[in-house]
């Protein structure tokens, strides 16, 4: 399996984390006109990025960092993505699951799009995907 495979298990599997998100979990990108489409007041999207890799002194690329970025979009207000931003937070801090040796959270940032009327939260993790 992939570290992409592997992370989309992971963000889509917790039911208690999709039952606050009834807009749907997705990977990079929601659909186009999202916010006019449909009636759902939250969303997850989320990304990633290589870091580095690890190497030990008779194997190369053994492990690869990578920080994981999971923006909460909540539509009406700030409470709800409270609620998101620390299931979310609890639910993958410290996770292990499969080759993904490690998730820790790192930060967040809140946030207010005036023009949409949409609050948002980006959470920042590192991820230890191991090689093998």
């Amino acid at each position: 399996m992939s570290f992409t495979t592997e992370i989309y298990t992971i963000m889509t599997t917790d039911t208690s984390l999709n039952a606050l998100v009834d807009g749907g979990i997705h990977y990079e990108n929601l659909i186009d006109n999202w916010l006019g489409q449909t009636d759902a007041d939250a969303w997850i999207v989320y990304e990633f990025r290589k870091q580095n890799q690890g190497d030990c002194i008779s194997s190369k690329n053994i492990y690869m960092d990578y920080e994981l970025s999971v923006v909460v979009i909540q539509r009406n207000t700030n409470t709800l993505i409270d609620e998101i931003t620390n299931r979310c937070i609890d639910y993958l801090n410290n996770m292990e699951d499969g080759n993904v040796y490690d998730i820790a959270f790192k930060s967040d940032q809140g946030g207010f799009n005036q023009q949409q009327q949409i609050y948002t939260n980006t959470l920042s993790f590192d991820c230890v995907y191991t090689k093998t």
